[in-house]
């Protein structure tokens, strides 16, 4: 591109990745943008836009966002902030062509501490050619926000209960269905035990249980501080927190 202003010049190059998809994000009506989405992990700015293009310039989607919110714990600290985007309507924005894979859900990982951008990409390829069941689908993408190019992220699946995701049985579902006259499980009291192993263990008390329990559970290892802030918990013998997700 050239610039001019009467007889002077200045020639500007403009540079992007030529093989990656691009992703255009732009803050809504509210007025909430970057900077404030950025200021709290549980700030979230609705009724953004959301266009994703595909290496060769055609559009793969061009919608609204419900919200987009920031996601991660200790990956949240970084400049580089990883986001979660939630859509409207179901869309299946990593083209897989499977209508289950179709989703509101979704999110970008910034890989702030990997210099090779691939560390992720590689281990759930690898996990999907292993057979691993519910490896997320996954693209890169770079990412503009509110006009700013961002760097590059990973545009992946949400890890979490659905037919596209992970497909296991709902138990949150089930013990709702068990329980019609709870408004608000988040305010339900803890209660805390030892097994006979003398591993320590937290769980929501006051619950009726659902007939069938044997599943599913999706479960999280996390840092002991992290996981003993969450309602349901479990420790082991070797010292690993487990936290029940779902």
């Amino acid at each position: 591109v050239v610039l001019q202003l009467g007889t002077k010049k200045l020639s500007m190059k403009i540079m992007r990745s030529e093989n990656i998809a691009a992703l255009f994000l732009t803050s809504g009506s509210d007025g909430k943008d970057r900077a404030w989405v950025e200021l709290d992990k549980e700030n979230k700015a609705a009724n953004g836009g959301i266009v994703l293009l595909r290496a060769d310039g055609t559009v793969v989607y061009d919608g609204t966002m419900k919200n987009i919110k920031g996601r991660g714990n200790s990956t949240w600290n970084y400049p580089k902030k990883p986001y979660q985007i939630k859509l409207n309507e179901k869309v299946d924005l990593i083209e897989t062509g499977i209508p289950d894979e179709a989703e509101k859900t979704w999110v970008l990982l910034a890989n702030y501490c990997d210099e090779t951008m691939l560390h992720n990409s590689v281990s759930f390829d690898i996990a999907a050619r292993l057979g691993l069941a519910y490896s997320p689908h996954f693209r890169q993408v770079d990412l503009y926000y509110d006009g700013e190019y961002r760097g590059t992220y990973l545009l992946c699946e949400k890890t979490e209960i659905g037919s596209g995701r992970v497909n296991i049985t709902d138990l949150e579902k089930a013990y709702e269905k068990s329980n019609p006259e709870v408004s608000d499980f988040d305010s339900l009291p803890t209660a805390l035990g030892t097994n006979r192993y003398g591993n320590s263990f937290q769980y929501v008390s006051g619950l009726n249980s659902p007939k069938d329990l044997s599943g599913g559970y999706l479960l999280e290892i996390d840092y002991p501080s992290r996981a003993k802030a969450e309602k349901s918990w479990f420790s082991t013998d070797h010292g690993i927190y487990v936290t029940c997700k779902s």
